[in-house]
């Protein structure tokens, strides 16, 4: 199983671009995915993000998923990661 991130393994950030970059550089562009940008009344401006941690495992739960409708796997149901990037460069895993 792979190793899920935590903010105190990350550095600090100074805004949305460098965490993304970060992020894009350390684990590839195509495993660091955009699902959704959000301007909150209370939180302000952020980003949502899929983070793809065992690329492998995904793609296999992606195929299931086209084939049976549904993938239960628990090597898919961890192979991602949400991870929530404020537009001063806070970041937020869970």
């Amino acid at each position: 199983m792979v190793k899920q991130i935590s903010k105190e393994d990350l550095p600090q950030f100074s805004s949305h671009e460098e965490a993304k970059s970060y992020f894009e550089q350390k684990f590839g562009a195509a495993n660091f995915q955009l699902v959704e940008e959000i301007n909150d009344q209370f939180e302000g401006k952020f980003f949502l993000y899929k983070l793809i941690l065992d690329p492998e495992a995904y793609q296999k739960g992606q195929e299931e998923i086209k084939q049976k409708g549904y993938c239960s796997k628990e090597e898919f149901i961890q192979s991602t990661q949400r991870i929530k990037i404020m537009a001063n460069g806070d970041v937020f895993t869970n």
